[in-house]
Order: structure tokens, then sequence, then C-alpha cells
């Protein structure tokens, strides 16, 4: 099996001369420096995913605020004044929930020159795509103005200049409606349990505490559906078998969680399949786990998506 094409960057360019733009001086004369920082920080959250992030304005904030140990309001009015100055495009913020800009996309394709394709979802488009020819549109069909991306149709158009991959975007929105389904109550409190309960893990692993980079991809894999166990379990793993700091052992974990992500592995039910020995006949049946009841969960999750896709005429 081919391993799925990464979207993300590992790096991106930072200009020397990016705090002379007046957009982002008006930030940094505002806010000092932890605006600056804050810009800063979610640029490598977008970069990270691809060429933009979708924002929620209550979990989105209050996760990096947490990380930051900044005041959520501050982070909500720094993000509100991107926008409103142009920093992000307010247009696509305002019908799909989104951060990006025409900059943040140009410098994601040109540092993709190398990949045979790059996706690109047509409504999310700032750029001209006649100067880059490795991209390969995708669309999407808004159906309200509410900014929750997840609740969108999807109509799948094929035009002489781009292919669209139909199975890929209708799975995409089924795990995306399933993840809202399944989740839809999770609080902040939740969330923020659900990190110190992490954090707290690394202690009883020996280790000192989790570092900024591991909380910052923890996050990502949280709001994707990744099961805090499975987690917490590559945090053991990375703890056990890296040597030296705190960081050199998060980042074994990262590499360990990334793994485990190309293989369709989110849940620790998953891992614990694929790892398990086959069951010997004379083998009693075992109880299901916590794990496996949320992956069970999940998957009914799906199938009710995936009918609700139906009804709607998608597939």
């Amino acid at each position: 099996m081919a391993r799925p094409q990464k979207e993300g960057l590992d790096y991106f360019p930072l200009d020397v001369d990016m705090d002379q733009d007046d957009k982002l001086f008006f930030i940094e004369a505002k806010y000092g420096l932890i605006g600056f920082a804050i810009v800063i920080r979610l640029l490598m959250q977008i970069y990270k995913e691809g060429y933009y992030k979708h924002y929620s304005d209550d979990k989105d904030a209050f996760l990096l605020s947490k990380r930051l140990s900044v005041d959520v309001n501050v982070i909500k009015n720094v993000v509100n004044d991107c926008i409103n100055e142009g920093f992000f495009n307010r247009n696509l913020y305002g019908q799909y929930g989104i951060l990006t800009s025409k900059g943040i996309q140009k410098r994601y394709l040109e540092a993709c020159t190398r990949r045979k394709q790059v996706s690109i979802i047509k409504e999310y488009c700032l750029i001209d795509p006649e100067n880059y020819k490795n991209i390969v549109f995708e669309y999407i069909n808004p159906v309200n103005v509410d900014i929750n991306p997840d609740k969108c149709d999807i109509t799948l158009t094929k035009t002489p200049q781009s292919k669209v991959k139909k199975s890929k975007v209708i799975e995409r929105e089924i795990d995306a409606r399933a993840r809202d389904n399944i989740s839809q109550n999770k609080s902040q409190e939740d969330f923020d349990t659900e990190l110190q309960k992490i954090n707290n893990k690394a202690f009883e692993f020996g280790m000192s505490g989790v570092t900024p980079e591991f909380l910052e991809d923890t996050q990502m894999r949280l709001e994707e559906g990744t099961d805090p166990d499975l987690i917490i379990k590559a945090l053991s793993i990375g703890a056990t078998n890296a040597h030296g700091n705190a960081g050199a052992k998060c980042r074994y974990a990262i590499r360990i969680l990334q793994g485990w992500a190309a293989e369709g592995i989110k849940t620790l039910a998953q891992w614990e399949a694929k790892n398990a020995p086959k069951p010997k006949a004379r083998d009693k049946p075992i109880t299901k786990t916590r794990a496996q009841e949320r992956e069970e969960a999940f998957e009914r999750a799906r199938e009710e998506a995936r009918r609700m896709l139906r009804e709607e005429g998608v597939i």
C-alpha cells in the first residue's frame, strides 16, 4: 500500500522583514511581542496542515491560550484584528471558517514544487493556478453561512485542467461529519482535561513534562479525532526507547504518531488490533476495552454520516 501523500510542511519561510508589513506591524504595535508570537504560532499551525486552517473562536482560541499562557480574549482579539486588517482573508473566514491568505498559499505552493500533485480546494484558492502545474482541484459547495466547515454539501466537478478524486473528498467529508457527531458535546474543559492527562503521563514516564512542539502536535491530532490513549501510548514508547531529554523523547513520540497516521491508525483499539497476536480457538473472548468501545462509536458515527450524505444525494 502506498503511503498517503503528506499535505503539510515540516518548515516554512519566515521573511526577515515580515514585521515591516503594515498588517503585521499593526498587530505588534497594538499587542506587543505577544501579538507577533500569536501570529507566528497560527502560521505554524496552518503550514503544518497545509495552506489553511479551520479556526474556532472557542476551541482553538482556548487551546492556544493554554499553550502560550495568554488570556483567551487576547487570542480572539488578535485573530479578529488579523482578519479585519487582511492578514487572513476575511471572505474565506466568514464563509468557511478558515484562516488563509494569498501569501500563505503562494509560499505553500512554492514549497511543494517538487510534489507531483498538490490538492487545492477550488473555493479556497486565492492564487492564479496557471502559475503552478501540479495543482489538482477539489470542490465544495457551502449550503449555509454558519461558520461550520464540517457541514457542507460536496459537489464534484471535472474540468479539463483538474482531476477530482471523488472517493477522497467523500471519505474526508464522512470523517468530518463523524467527528462532529461524536464530539459535538465535548467542551473546552474536556480538551483541557485530555491535555493535562497527557502531560501528567509524561511525568509518570520519568519525563519533565511534554514540549510545546508535542502539545502543538497533540492539539492537531485531537482535533482530527485521534484517541488520547493512543497519544499516551506513543509517548510511553518514546519515553522508553528514546535517549536524551524530554525534547528527544517527545520528538520520537511524534514520529511514531506520524507513522501510525500514515497507516490510518487513530485509536488505541486499532493499534492493539494490529499488534495483538492472533487468538487461539481455545482462548476465551476478550472483554472490550474503552478504546475499542470508542472505535465502535466512531464507526457508527461514520455510518450515520454516510447515510446523511446518501439522503442529500452526495453519494
